[in-house]
């Protein structure tokens, strides 16, 4: 049986020379760096193969200020700076407050990790009308008050993005658009 094929995205290949112009490093001088072959290198940059999640870590860890997800194509934020730093969406504050309101029926809580101090609701407030950056981490507490899980910013909008889908599939099902 054959295996499906890799969708591959031109964005990742445009990114990728991005990273090699702005670096001002050839795909033969960066192959020697991450042990890929410049062959593979060429393949990425023509977008003749897709960049998996470990060529990107990587390529990423040559080259800090680039973000894997960017490289493959996952968002927008291409610099460490400008996604931390990001303003929240209407969608993702809907989310976010769905995913608080999930928490709290079942006796946890979100809270924002403010260098090492725990922010409370005032922070998470001013984070979702955008008053604040986002913030490096966000915890999790459980029903006794204390730190049940820490989540990065990138692993809080996951979270908060699967519950969206999930809401918009459930919805869809009530309305007879879900096929």
């Amino acid at each position: 049986m054959a295996r499906p094929k890799r969708v591959i995205s031109p964005v990742q290949a445009e990114r990728f020379k991005t990273i090699l112009r702005e670096q001002k490093v050839s795909q033969r001088e960066l192959a020697a760096d991450i042990f890929i072959s410049q062959q593979q290198l060429s393949r990425i940059a023509n977008g003749k193969v897709a960049i998996t999640p470990a060529v990107a870590e990587m390529i990423c860890r040559c080259f800090p200020e680039y973000r894997p997800s960017w490289l493959l194509g996952l968002d927008d934020f291409k610099l460490e700076d400008e996604f931390t730093n990001q303003r929240v969406s209407r969608k993702e504050r809907v989310a976010l407050i769905a995913l608080q309101t999930c928490l709290k029926a079942n006796g946890y809580k979100l809270t924002i990790d403010d260098d090492g101090q725990l922010g409370g609701d005032k922070l998470l407030n001013e984070f979702l009308i955008g008053n604040s950056k986002a913030p490096e981490s966000v915890v999790i507490l459980g029903q006794d008050g204390r730190a049940s899980a820490r989540l990065s910013y990138e692993e809080l909008w996951s979270l908060t993005d699967k519950v969206f889908d999930y809401v918009k599939w459930e919805v869809q099902k009530l309305t007879g658009e879900w096929k």
